[in-house]
C-alpha cells in the first residue's frame, strides 16, 4: 500500500504490456487504484474497464495473518522437541506448511508426524480468534469492486477451513459468496 497525497494506492496485480520487439514499454496496474477517503479517483472507469474479475490470495492480502501463522508454529515445534525462533519461521511466509516441515527435517533429521499440520492449524485458530484483522481500506476496495459488478474470488494454498474461518472472522465472507 502506498500513500500519495490523500489517496491510498493498493497494488494487487500488475499487467505488463510488451511491444512487438519484446520490450516492456509500460505496465498497467489493473488491480491497483487510488482510494481517497470519501470517493474513488475520478479516473476509476479506466481501471475497471480492463477488469473481468479479480482473484485474491487470502493470507497477507485479505487478512493480516502471516505473523499469526508463523507464531502458531512455535509451540507446535516445541512440543516435538524443536526450538525455533519466529524470525526463522518468518522466512517461510508465502510458502506451504510442508516447506516448514521439510526445512526442519533437513536441518535436524527429524521426521515430524502428519498430525503436525492439524496441531499447527489449531494453534493458528486460537491466535486468530483473538488477533486476526483485515487491512485498512480493504472493505472500501471490495465494496467498490462489488458495486461495479466485478466478480471477486479467493485462490489460496491454505486449507478451505482456514480460508472460511479467516474471511468470516474479519467479516469479508459476503464479498466472496
Amino acid at each position: 500500500r502506498y500513500r500519495l497525497g490523500k489517496k491510498i494506492y493498493i497494488p494487487l496485480s500488475i499487467n505488463y504490456f510488451y511491444d512487438q520487439g519484446g520490450n516492456r514499454p509500460f505496465s498497467f496496474p489493473i488491480c491497483a487504484f487510488p482510494i481517497p477517503t470519501d470517493v474513488l479517483h475520478p479516473y476509476r472507469p479506466l481501471y475497471f474497464l480492463f477488469m473481468k474479475a479479480i482473484i485474491f490470495d487470502c493470507d497477507g492480502v485479505l487478512v493480516d495473518s502471516e505473523k499469526l501463522s508463523c507464531s502458531s508454529w512455535l509451540p507446535v515445534l516445541e512440543r516435538h522437541g524443536i526450538q525455533a525462533e519466529l524470525a526463522e519461521i518468518e522466512t517461510f511466509i508465502g510458502k506451504s506448511d510442508q516447506a516448514v516441515v521439510d526445512y526442519f527435517h533437513n536441518k535436524l533429521g527429524i521426521d515430524l508426524p502428519r498430525e503436525i499440520y492439524d496441531e499447527r492449524e489449531c494453534e493458528y485458530f486460537a491466535l486468530a480468534r483473538e488477533h486476526l484483522q483485515t487491512f485498512s481500506s480493504l472493505r472500501t476496495v471490495l465494496s467498490a469492486l462489488q458495486d461495479r459488478g466485478i466478480p471477486l474470488a479467493v485462490a489460496s494454498s491454505g486449507r478451505m477451513e482456514k480460508i472460511h474461518f479467516s474471511l468470516h472472522h474479519v467479516g469479508l465472507e459476503s464479498f466472496f459468496t
